[in-house]
């Protein structure tokens, strides 16, 4: 009676949906009415195989109808205390109010697709105090919106892809204490371009670390990314540069002095590295934060 219940609700909520005006500004006239469906089913069979399903609907005023959906599952064998996964799926998204009706977008942007697989392999030891896992991802686009430095304006990229391999580690020798680490390996291209995509390291990885003494609670984050391209837009026309590799670290304390009362402090970018996402966009030097949690 309650799945119903929430289904009748939902089907409800999604017809509002379907009949209600998208809302209007004097200053920004231009509209879009998007409006999406979507439906999942997890299945477990005996603990050991667990299939997950889902298809999602979309509708938009100006893209039409569009329908994707996943498949993955997970098989868990017992006796090795080994998790084999894969997924694949089906993606979709139009173009933002700003990348078709701002003075750089383009009324004529096509709406992205995504066509995207993965797999991999984890496995637990040590009677669970470890576990070490491995996964190989693909992905294609069909249209990405990306920005044309030469245009001035955004535009849709043919055909892009990105693969990579991911690992990650973790181990808690001790009680109350566990270090993780994990590393990325990523390729992309511009098909039409034959370049890599901008602003995706090829390297990236990481290092975290946690304990607890004496009811504080002690925390460490290590993050190296690695070089990537750019457009340098005080030229032109644009030019593509590396933006350089960079290592930040990161640390907290926190205790609770209260049972539902907590006291943090942390320190951002240790190191004071000075460091961009995006050429010509300024990052947070070292800086501190402290402050109270309180959780009811």
């Amino acid at each position: 009676v309650v799945s119903w219940f929430v289904f009748f609700f939902c089907f409800l909520f999604f017809f509002f949906l379907m009949i209600r005006r998208p809302p209007r500004s004097t200053l920004f006239p231009y509209t879009t009415l998007f409006r999406s469906l979507y439906l999942q089913d997890n299945i477990n069979i005996g603990n050991t195989l667990m299939p997950t399903v889902g298809v999602r609907y979309d509708k938009h005023n100006i893209y039409g109808s569009s329908t994707t959906f996943q498949i993955a599952s997970a098989y868990l064998i017992h006796s090795t205390n080994t998790k084999l996964r894969a997924s694949y799926a089906t993606g979709f998204k139009a173009p933002s109010l700003y990348q078709l009706y701002s003075g750089f977008g383009d009324k004529n942007l096509k709406a992205e697709e995504v066509k995207g697989f993965d797999a991999g392999v984890e496995q637990h030891l040590f009677s669970g105090t470890a576990s070490v896992s491995a996964s190989y991802y693909n992905n294609k686009y069909i249209n990405m919106i990306d920005y044309d430095n030469a245009a001035f304006k955004y535009n849709n990229i043919g055909e892009a892809t990105s693969e990579g391999v991911e690992i990650e580690a973790k181990i808690t020798p001790v009680p109350n204490f566990y270090i993780k680490g994990f590393y990325t390996y990523l390729k992309t291209e511009d098909k039409a371009a034959k370049k890599e995509l901008l602003r995706r390291p090829k390297h990236k990885f990481g290092i975290s670390a946690s304990t607890t003494f004496n009811k504080l609670q002690f925390s460490l984050d290590m993050l190296y990314v690695g070089k990537r391209y750019d457009n340098d837009f005080s030229t032109w026309p644009a030019k593509r540069i590396t933006l350089k590799d960079f290592t930040k670290i990161d640390i907290s304390v926190s205790t609770n002095i209260l049972k539902n009362t907590e006291v943090f402090a942390r320190i951002d970018n240790l190191t004071d590295q000075d460091y961009e996402y995006v050429f010509g966009y300024g990052t947070p030097g070292r800086s501190f934060f402290s402050g109270i949690r309180l959780k009811y």
